[in-house]
């Protein structure tokens, strides 16, 4: 049986694609040190007395209300970090269980253990949905090239029993979560995920392509059949 390609190379069968992520540590700034002789005056214990006071200084001439919103500005800059940092972790999470590893030992890695329980309901409840009845074969992570020569990869892809084939990405929010106002980025990824497919696989129609928001457990169709 003919089946998937990712790269127009029709293969026999399909076998899961991971990723990984290999961290490098950053480059050092240069070391910078003060000259011996600093324009014939300052010494280098000199000029760092200098700097110290001129600090001291303009601290002291920062008013009450200035202070109080440079720092309140600095607290929505933490927080905002601080969320993004969960979003990506809640992510990373949300993917790796709904490719089948252990919600336990995968929540423990990304810091989510107090949201174990709804992800593992919401995973179960992805897969006794309709849209997973009747299918053959599921691929994680399937990744795709487009015309440009640049890499793509999608969260699920799978091919029913009919012969059809869908797209699916997952998302850690609620649908109608802040986070749901990226659903137009969302929607031209998928769409160009389908493109590359149908074109791949060359359907009659387009493949569809489905975002599932694991916060509601809802699933919003983005590419239909024929789209």
């Amino acid at each position: 049986m003919e089946f998937f390609s990712a790269g127009g190379k029709e293969l026999d069968s399909i076998s899961e694609v991971g990723s990984s992520v290999e961290w490098s540590p950053d480059i050092s700034a240069p070391e910078v040190s003060f000259a011996d002789n600093w324009h014939d005056a300052l010494s280098a214990d000199d000029m760092s007395r200098s700097i110290s006071l001129a600090c001291i200084s303009s601290e002291l001439m920062e008013t009450k209300e200035e202070r109080a919103r440079r720092f309140d500005e600095e607290r929505k800059h933490l927080q905002e970090a601080k969320r993004k940092r969960e979003n990506i972790s809640r992510g990373l999470c949300i993917h790796e269980i709904f490719e089948g590893k252990n919600p336990e030992e995968i929540c423990r890695k990304y810091g989510c253990e107090g949201e174990q329980k709804r992800f593992e309901r919401a995973f179960e409840h992805f897969k006794e949905s309709e849209y997973l009845k009747n299918v053959e074969t599921l691929v994680h992570e399937l990744p795709l090239t487009t015309a440009e020569g640049e890499g793509r990869r999608t969260d699920l892809f799978v091919r029913y029993k009919d012969g059809s084939y869908a797209i699916f990405d997952y998302k850690s929010s609620a649908s109608a979560s802040p986070d749901s106002g990226m659903r137009d980025a969302y929607s031209a990824q998928l769409t160009e995920y389908s493109d590359i497919l149908s074109a791949v696989y060359k359907t009659k129609e387009k493949i569809p392509a489905y975002l599932y928001f694991a916060g509601d457990e809802t699933f919003v169709e983005v590419v239909g059949k024929g789209r």
